[in-house]
């Protein structure tokens, strides 16, 4: 399988604050990986022994996102930012774009429960959420994408989301490489490294790199969780003026 067509996301990127901030997360992305699959050395120190990440690793994957964007500084924020609250099961990748030296992949996700919104599925009936994958490659990365195909995690996640077209919305700013993609309002994002909290046995089990409110949710009952959150109001929106 071939990779997607280059959308030339470096080039349309007009703030160079965005395309710092994709690397900057990117770098520690990529860092936190390496420390916590000790046995297998970076890709790109051996550039082709395998890695099988950990699920926390890849459910990280799905948190790295740009550095422009609101940060939640508590459950009802974080429900209040997001488009969509679900909890869901990766089932699979798919190859993403390059654009410029950046890749992405698609994560696809199967939904079990749904907190908040209506979720926009493909005709496969999955959720997808595209992620930062590899910068500074000039090709698509194939064995990094390989990579999280062999490491695909058994349990679900807790994910708040917001679409692709409502995050590049918020920006403010022109993006021509993405302007003619017709998928933004289908293809999710989550809403940043705390985006994405791993379910074990029923259980809230935050990533080990977010501090502040997550850690509070430790050990919570998901479906009591998922309560509260259906629970909570729904803003009125400001009329223009």
């Amino acid at each position: 399988m071939t990779p997607a067509p280059a959308r030339d996301f470096a080039s349309a990127a007009s703030s160079e604050a965005m395309r710092t901030g994709y690397r900057l997360v990117a770098l520690a992305l990529l860092t936190l990986g390496c420390s916590l699959v000790p046995t297998d050395p970076p890709a790109s120190v051996t550039g082709a022994q395998p890695i099988h990440y950990t699920p926390d690793n890849m459910w990280a994957f799905l948190a790295s996102t740009p550095g422009l964007q609101r940060q939640a500084n508590s459950l009802a924020e974080a429900v209040d930012f997001s488009d969509l609250v679900v909890v869901g099961r990766y089932v699979g990748v798919e190859r993403g774009g390059q654009y410029g030296e950046d890749a992405t992949a698609v994560a696809l996700i199967a939904v079990d429960s749904v907190a908040k919104g209506v979720p926009n599925l493909g005709s496969d009936v999955l959720l997808r959420i595209e992620f930062i994958l590899v910068v500074g490659s000039p090709t698509y990365p194939e064995k990094e994408f390989a990579d999280l195909q062999r490491s695909i995690p058994k349990d679900p996640a807790l994910l708040y989301l917001s679409s692709w077209q409502s995050y590049l919305g918020q920006l403010n700013q022109q993006f021509p490489g993405w302007s003619a993609r017709q998928d933004l309002a289908t293809i999710y994002k989550t809403i940043g490294g705390d985006g994405a909290m791993r379910v074990v046995n029923g259980r809230i089990d935050p990533p080990s790199y977010v501090d502040g409110w997550p850690t509070t949710l430790r050990g919570a009952e998901v479906e009591a969780l998922l309560d509260t959150i259906r629970s909570q109001p729904t803003p009125v929106p400001t009329p223009a003026p």
